[in-house]
């Protein structure tokens, strides 16, 4: 014998729209059992959600153009997905998490709004272009050979015969 077999059941709440007493097409709990949606039979064409615990209706949803047939909730309750009856058209209401930049560096600070930077007279100005000309000609003296075979490997390993390819480096003479 089953639980239900010996348990009484009591009506707990009565879920209605009780100025257009609308129909259901539909009903849905969340995954905790907190909250209940339920798709409009006829023309208002919304979803209606209460919270169990009181019986209260905290939120109509609208936007659909045709009656919903079937609502679901997804598992953190971020998103309700419901389809339409005569397109099949899929509608999905979320909740819009704000970003909050300032958690991705600590020194960062949130504005409500943009303002107006002054720049400082020299606060972009290079610095020591001097010294930076001078550091590229010291490169630029450098000579690099490329023609003399070298002995070994960048790791210091000689080098095997067997996997060295001769290539004439030399410049041809037109």
């Amino acid at each position: 014998m089953s639980d239900l077999e010996y348990g009484e059941f009591e009506l707990e709440h009565r879920y209605q729209d009780v100025v257009n007493r609308l129909q259901w097409n539909t009903l849905k709990f969340n995954h905790t059992g907190e909250y209940l949606c339920a798709s409009t039979l006829g023309a208002t064409h919304d979803i209606y959600i209460w919270e169990t615990s009181m019986g209260s209706l905290i939120k109509i949803l609208e936007g659909s153009n045709e009656e919903l047939i079937d609502v679901d909730w997804n598992y953190r309750n971020v998103a309700i997905v419901a389809n339409g009856m005569d397109t099949g058209m899929v509608y999905i209401w979320s909740i819009i998490i704000p970003q909050r930049w300032s958690a991705l560096a600590p020194d960062f600070e949130e504005i409500e709004e943009n303002i107006d930077y002054e720049e400082k007279e020299d606060e972009f100005d290079l610095h020591d272009l001097d010294d930076d000309l001078n550091k590229i000609e010291e490169v630029e003296k450098v000579v690099v050979d490329v023609l003399t075979k070298e002995e070994t490997d960048a790791r210091g390993f000689p080098f095997d015969e067997s996997f060295v390819i001769d290539v004439d480096l030399s410049l041809a003479d037109d």
